[in-house]
């Protein structure tokens, strides 16, 4: 089922007196292309996880025994692996429906003009999946076709009529991962506009000091 998942974020614009078409402009930013696009590849959420079912398979988003890391494979999205915990050192891997192979976990596996290394997620051992590692699928994704999916899903507003907080609502079945989009999308945006006022205000102190240098040499002519 599809859920909304909010996060009211303080735009930093509290103590500063805007009018509503910068704040559009302020919505327009934090929702536009290149913003998701940095959040999903920040999150590397190109990588999808998928636990294989007896019944169905379901979306992961943390809760996996296993973790996959790419190197020079941006020239083959669309790789899907599918990878079954042997022990805590070994795996067997099938890549794209191929012939299954057996790796230890942190080999360097070659894949065409590049390679990538399947990690054990040390985070997933409990008391509870100690002896219990599901098949994991993968699938590796162009994240220009993931960072368009959450644009057309994510809905940024005022949290209130003249209020200098944004409403970001996005709509998802995992609420780990929804949340986790929502808090990396309100940490870039924030940086990103401390990045542009600490460049806005360098630009201003350059511009004083010019100001500055052609008085004083005004004066010793």
């Amino acid at each position: 089922h599809l859920n909304n998942y909010v996060n009211p974020l303080n735009t930093l614009l509290e103590n500063n007196k805007f009018s509503s078409i910068n704040f559009t402009d302020e919505i327009s930013f934090i929702s536009s292309y290149p913003m998701i696009l940095k959040t999903v590849e920040a999150l590397d959420f190109n990588i999808s996880y998928f636990i294989e079912g007896d019944i169905k398979t379901v979306e992961t988003y943390n809760w996996r025994p296993i973790t996959f890391v790419p190197y020079n494979l941006e020239s083959h999205y669309g790789l899907k692996l599918l990878v079954e915990v042997i022990d805590l050192k070994s795996f067997k891997i099938t890549i794209n429906d191929g012939k299954s192979l057996i790796h230890s976990f942190g080999d360097k596996i070659l894949y065409k003009d590049g390679y990538f290394k399947i990690l054990f997620n040390q985070s997933f051992l409990t008391d509870e999946t100690k002896d219990f590692f599901p098949i994991t699928s993968i699938k590796w994704i162009n994240p220009h076709n993931v960072a368009k999916r959450y644009k057309n899903k994510i809905s940024v507003d005022r949290l209130f009529r003249d209020a200098s907080i944004l409403n970001i609502t996005i709509q998802g079945e995992d609420a780990e991962k929804e949340t986790a989009f929502l808090n990396k999308l309100s940490e870039i945006y924030i940086n990103e506009n401390l990045s542009f006022k600490n460049k806005a205000s360098n630009n201003t102190l350059r511009f004083i000091d010019n100001q500055l240098n052609e008085i004083r040499d005004s004066l010793n002519l």
